[in-house]
This record gives C-alpha cells, structure tokens and sequence, in this order.
C-alpha cells in the first residue's frame, strides 16, 4: 500500500488517524514513542543525507518521507500488538483512504 508512488501522501493523514484512535483509548504513550523515533529518524537521516551524502534539499525530503514511513509502520504494528481491530484487506481499508484523501484536500485548501 505505501510502496506505491501516489500513496506516499497519505501517511501523514493514516499516521494522524492512528495517533487519535489511540488517544481516544486513553493510550497516550504508544503515539509519544511512535512520534520521537520518527523524529530522531528525521533528524540523523537529515544530518546524514545532507552533511556526508551532500543531497540537499532532496536528502531532507528522502529523510522526512522515510521517518514518516516508519512513524506509519510503527503506529499499525502498535494497533495489532495492542490487539485493536485493524482492516486486513483493502477493501476493508478503503474507506479509511478515502477520508485520509478529503482530509488532504481539505487542509490544501485552506
């Protein structure tokens, strides 16, 4: 599902969506992690993209698309080792999508 080139844009909504359904369970702790290991991540990958690999503007672009991945990755893994209910088809998924997609839209607009 995130391989995909034109699915990169949604883990921000996805990663916000996981980060309220556990709020909402009074489990604060799981998305504080979940946050500072993404941050951490951006930060070296940044430091490392653009100080030894000289990439730039694209090696902080490559490092903030690849923590917010393992921020998304993460969140879902601590939805099944929780043991809360999570789509396993994307059938089942789609509707999620879809208002991850509006949400996007919604927040370019404005």
């Amino acid at each position: 599902m995130f391989g995909h080139r034109s699915n990169v844009h949604l883990t921000p909504g996805i990663t916000c969506s996981l980060q309220a359904g556990l709020l909402a369970q009074q489990d604060s702790f799981a998305p504080f992690i979940w946050v500072a290991v993404q941050s951490v991540l951006n930060v070296v990958g940044d430091l490392v993209l653009i100080m030894y690999f000289k990439q730039g503007l694209a090696g902080a672009a490559w490092a903030t698309v690849v923590s917010q991945l393992v921020g998304t990755i993460g969140l879902v893994w601590m939805y099944r080792f929780r043991g809360q209910v999570m789509p396993h088809s994307r059938l089942e998924l789609a509707p999620a999508i879809h208002s991850a997609e509006l949400v996007l839209v919604v927040e370019a607009c404005v």
